[in-house]
């Protein structure tokens, strides 16, 4: 699956994988199409917030 074939929509879990290579347990706190995609996440862990864009996020977020 990637970001052209999953909708991702706010409440929705996902897995995302950082730059440092772990992985951690997020939820959807924003989606934006225009103009480039753009999901912002929040972890389940410490509750900070972080930012994802255009290829990013097929190759870092995965759905639960």
């Amino acid at each position: 699956m990637t970001a052209t074939t999953v909708e991702y929509a706010p409440g929705t879990s996902v897995r995302c994988r950082l730059a440092s290579g772990h992985v951690a347990d997020c939820v959807v706190v924003a989606v934006r199409h225009f103009p480039v995609d753009f999901l912002e996440v929040q972890f389940e862990q410490d509750g900070r917030r972080m930012a994802f864009t255009g290829s990013a996020i097929a190759s870092a977020i995965t759905p639960v």
